[in-house]
């Protein structure tokens, strides 16, 4: 099941590669568009439908890439968990930038994944390998707040980053992203007092912002403490 969900996710890329490519090698494409729909034809005898040959396609927008369907609930999991993992390497990235680290300076870094343990733990290459810079990783359910590191919340997972700190720079940086946490958290609120929003909106919407803002306010209660100490 994993490696059809796979081949699926690996033919829809190629399929708008392939709709990218095709202003620049028309005929190379086609035929390999061609092939994609027909088996166990020739390619000299390949007969494909004229309503979906490449050239009358619409062109791949960004919107429809990032918002590719999935269906089963095994691919909406593995949905969250590349986004998961994406947050970690970008909030990890940005620390290292706010707090003016070398970029050839390596650090550790310490990650209290709570129930999110194992999956983050298989993709520990992935977040030493994608210009983190992380010479040693450590991978945990819990444990305690670390002083003297850079601290990071994405959503209910805490990151620490070691050898690279500066205190003042990692002060200014936190009150910065409490005062972020807490405007987007305003509009938030702002949405779900708003009786026009609440009975117009689908359910589902209504409901991913009441899980967004749970999420946020967990992150700035953290956020709060690290301050306070």
């Amino acid at each position: 099941e994993k490696n059809e969900e796979k081949n699926e996710i690996l033919i829809y890329v190629l399929k708008n590669l392939l709709k990218l490519w095709h202003p620049f090698i028309p005929f190379v494409t086609e035929v390999i568009n061609c092939q994609l729909q027909v088996k166990n034809q020739k390619i000299e005898t390949l007969d494909c439908k004229a309503k979906n040959l490449l050239m009358i396609q619409k062109w791949p927008s960004q919107l429809s890439i990032i918002n590719y369907e999935l269906q089963s609930k095994e691919k909406i999991v593995y949905k969250n968990n590349f986004e998961i993992i994406k947050n970690i390497i970008a909030a990890i990235r940005n620390a290292r930038s706010e707090n003016k680290i070398e970029p050839a300076q390596k650090i550790r870094a310490i990650i209290y994944a709570g129930k999110n343990k194992k999956m983050v733990e298989s993709h520990e290459i992935l977040i030493k390998s994608l210009r983190t810079n992380i010479s040693e990783l450590e991978i945990k359910s819990k444990g305690e707040k670390i002083s003297q590191a850079i601290y990071i919340a994405v959503g209910e997972i805490e990151v620490y980053l070691l050898g690279g700190i500066d205190k003042e720079k990692e002060k200014i940086r936190i009150k910065k992203e409490i005062e972020n946490l807490e405007k987007i958290m305003k509009v938030t609120k702002n949405k779900l007092v708003n009786q026009e929003f609440i009975s117009k909106a689908p359910k589902q919407i209504v409901e991913n912002e009441k899980e967004k803002l749970k999420i946020w306010q967990t992150e700035l209660k953290k956020l709060e403490v690290i301050i306070r100490n």
